[in-house]
């Protein structure tokens, strides 16, 4: 057997052996150090194939083509580990010299690329001349392809990438003795001298040569194989994020778009045993369970379901929350992530809550129950009380609730005071509006009404206001706390301010008279207004809003009348239940 079926055989088996790892390695999940592993593999099969084409081709076209395929092959790999030694000794390169990098490696490939023996264009020739068969001893002759100034070109160019290699790791080498820390000068000896193997054999002319580069190839292909299916290749953020997924306390789930199992951390291998020898390292995956398929795509709910255990998912005697992140990009998904949050402890705590909530909510509605007796008890005596006196002004007091009510509704649907405008304060406040005149009970009778009054006895009826607080600091409860206490007290003094600051009794002025007396205030002019002019039907009901309106800024808050406004026409239905007909029918 002579040296060339020798050659023959190593460079073939070379081949098949780098095509065989990388299918092995294309099994396996693909790391940053394993993308770079695939991506060499890769530029040196295409150099081999390269180097058995040159060798073993029988005609010119066959022996360009595989100097084509040897240079591209070279020259990509070189700048390859070019590019990872920066990154791997953290050099940075300037934007300029990247520029001319980028350059550089495009017109090379261009030249390379172009190439044709057989062509009449000038650029077809940059990168060889001619050919011509050189008689070898003991052997047939040998097609030998004469190089221009492209091959000239692209040797600088590569021979530039192992100086540069070189020049990186030395001044990492300075770096780290400075710095008294170590670097990786293994991965350096042996990148650098497969660069220098390579590129040696790129000037090999005698094909009786020992196929040392095809040899060393096959090996290493094996040998890093071999690591990396015994996971010997990893990089500091597959460490952290397997480290990461394993610390978590929840289980944690990665589920590809045709919903099955990829990644799991510890914590969901001991929920799910099924998972439990799931890789971390291989494509290998597992179809999800039904409960993690339906935390994705969640089936219709019974209505006969707990609403208490509604989004949580029940395994044993455990309750998880779901939490659910979609990875994709725009509409496409690419899979899922699911944590599993145990709220077993919560779920218990909440059951023991609801219970106790429950409890207290029926004792807060016997007691609100009493309160409303009571309440109750004491706007009917009032009232009564008033009634025994002048039954105008009882009458005027029990129809408050109603105007307050349609116009503090209106407010807050303008989106108005709606941190004040609660459920509780409306309800209240319509349950204190009868008191606002209550003061009215220690007023002579004769002076109610009377239009033409003395100094005295203006002052003498203008005096309710404070009565009727007092009345309240003796009916009600006094606790600042209590809510019905502070709005009685507020409708009772204050319903007779005025926004420009000259009403009575303390002349307060635009938001520092209370809301609720602001309101009380619109509201006891309307049925002021109306009950007068029921009686004398000579006016239009859109006559009164108009009255309204028209003190609009001086007595009134404008907020309030705009709420008047609006309501109009529940308004106008309101007179229609009290009096029977409307104004729109008054003239």
């Amino acid at each position: 057997m002579n040296l060339m079926l020798i050659y023959k055989i190593c460079c073939d088996i070379s081949i098949v052996v780098l095509g065989a790892c990388l299918v092995v390695l294309s099994t396996k999940r693909a790391t940053e150090a394993q993308k770079f592993i695939d991506y060499a593999f890769s530029l040196v099969l295409l150099y081999l194939i390269g180097y058995a084409v040159t060798f073993q081709g029988t005609s010119p076209d066959m022996v360009l083509l595989g100097q084509k395929l040897k240079y591209v092959g070279a020259f990509c790999l070189f700048l390859a580990l070019f590019i990872v030694f920066q990154q791997v000794y953290n050099i940075v390169t300037s934007a300029p010299f990247m520029i001319l990098l980028s350059v550089c490696f495009v017109s090379v490939l261009a030249i390379i690329i172009v190439a044709d023996l057989g062509s009449s264009w000038a650029p077809a020739k940059w990168f060889y001349l001619g050919l011509e068969s050189v008689p070898q001893e003991g052997g047939p002759n040998v097609i030998v392809i004469h190089g221009n100034w492209g091959k000239l070109y692209a040797e600088i160019a590569m021979a530039f990438f192992l100086f540069s290699t070189a020049m990186i790791f030395l001044s990492a080498l300075v770096s780290a003795w400075k710095r008294k820390f170590r670097v990786s000068t293994l991965f350096f000896f042996f990148s650098f001298s497969a660069e220098i193997l390579i590129f040696g054999s790129l000037f090999i002319k005698n094909v009786h040569a020992f196929p040392v580069v095809p040899l060393i190839s096959g090996v290493a292909a094996i040998a890093v194989t071999v690591f990396v299916c015994r996971e010997k290749f990893s990089n500091l953020y597959d460490q952290s994020l397997k480290e990461i997924m394993n610390s978590l306390n929840s289980p944690l789930f990665v589920v590809d778009n045709k919903f099955y199992v990829r990644r799991v951390n510890y914590a969901a291998k001991v929920l799910f045993p099924e998972y439990k020898n799931l890789s971390s390292n291989s494509y290998h995956r597992l179809a999800a369970v039904k409960e993690i398929q339906d935390i994705i795509t969640p089936p219709l709910h019974d209505s006969a379901n707990d609403s208490a255990t509604e989004g949580l998912l029940s395994i044993g005697n455990q309750f998880f929350e779901p939490e659910l992140h979609h990875l994709g990009k725009n509409r496409h998904i690419y899979g899922y992530v699911i944590v599993l949050n145990d709220v077993t402890e919560q779920f218990s705590r909440n059951n023991e809550l609801s219970a106790l909530a429950s409890k207290l909510s029926t004792s807060l509605r016997t007691n609100r129950s009493r309160n409303n007796e009571e309440r109750e008890k004491i706007i009917s005596g009032a009232l009564q009380f008033m009634r025994d006196k002048d039954i105008m002004t009882a009458e005027h007091m029990r129809r408050m609730s109603n105007y307050t009510f349609i116009i503090a509704r209106e407010l807050r649907r303008m989106g108005k005071f709606t941190d004040l405008l609660t459920d509780s304060y409306m309800e209240t406040l319509c349950q204190v509006a009868p008191l606002h005149d209550i003061g009215k009970i220690m007023i002579p009778a004769e002076l109610l009404h009377k239009t033409d009054l003395s100094e005295e006895e203006s002052k003498l009826r203008r005096s309710h206001v404070n009565l009727g607080s007092q009345i309240v600091d003796r009916m009600v409860v006094n606790d600042p706390k209590s809510l019905y206490y502070k709005l009685a007290k507020e409708v009772t003094l204050y319903h007779h301010e005025w926004w420009n600051g000259q009403g009575y009794p303390k002349g307060l002025s635009k938001d520092d008279i209370p809301l609720s007396a602001r309101i009380i205030a619109v509201a006891d002019v309307i049925d002021t207004l109306a009950c007068r002019h029921a009686e004398k039907k000579n006016y239009h009901f859109d006559e009164l809003i108009s009255m309204v309106q028209s003190h609009s800024g001086t007595y009134f808050d404008p907020d309030v009348v705009e709420a008047c406004v609006r309501g109009k026409e529940k308004l106008r239905e309101l007179y229609d239940v009290l009096y029977g007909k409307s104004f729109s029918d008054s003239y």
